[in-house]
């Protein structure tokens, strides 16, 4: 008698522990789900703005004030926005575009940011507020007749060039690309992109002969 009572609670303890484990896992995947949802959400946002590489759909911006490129643009400067790559060249640009309406430029032509809200990639001349370059040296300043040199500290700025090298523009580099031959490759990068940062920048401050 005593012992078919254990039986029983036995039994009864295992039922009700078993059914507490499905709720909890139920719940946990309709909240992963929930929570994975709002991600891709967010990412998808993210991408749309600076034209990452994993949606090909246009992005629906809202603008401030429509869009427009400036008439007359023979007669005006062209103005140079300079910067280390991860410096947050495009995030500038789209503000820019959002106080005033003006298009802005690029020497590159991506096409994830072409037709992400940045129609005018390409264009170097005076029809646009600022053109986006990272390039620096006698040749790419030329082009220029004024420069906003957009500066930021060297760590993140190498950080998120690393990340949009590994991952595009919203990405973000995997740990096995840190550990890559024993981490080696990451020293090197991070070698290597120092000294650019550090020429690039002083070479637009001291040799770049137009206002700044």
């Amino acid at each position: 008698m005593y012992r078919g009572r254990l039986c029983a609670l036995g039994v009864l303890l295992g039922i009700y522990l078993a059914g507490v484990l499905l709720l909890s896992s139920v719940n946990l995947q309709d909240q992963y789900k929930d929570q994975n949802g709002a991600v891709s959400s967010s990412r998808q946002q993210a991408i749309e703005l600076t034209g990452g590489g994993v949606s090909t759909r246009r992005a629906n911006l809202n603008w401030c004030k429509p869009l427009h490129f400036i008439p007359d643009s023979d007669s005006r400067p062209v103005i140079a926005l300079a910067s280390f790559p991860g410096s947050g060249n495009t995030w500038l640009r789209y503000l820019l575009q959002q106080a005033t309406g003006v298009y802005t430029g690029s020497v590159y032509k991506d096409y994830g940011l072409l037709k992400n809200g940045f129609p005018a990639e390409s264009v170097v001349n005076g029809s646009v507020s600022v053109v986006k370059t990272h390039e620096w040296g006698p040749t790419s300043r030329q082009r220029f007749h004024r420069a906003v040199l957009l500066v930021r500290a060297p760590g993140p700025a190498i950080l998120a060039e690393f990340n949009r090298q590994s991952g595009g523009h919203v990405g973000f580099a995997s740990p096995e690309r840190y550990r890559r031959n024993k981490g080696r490759y990451w020293q090197q990068f991070v070698k290597d992109k120092l000294r650019t940062w550090r020429l690039s920048n002083l070479d637009w401050l001291w040799n770049f002969t137009g206002p700044t």
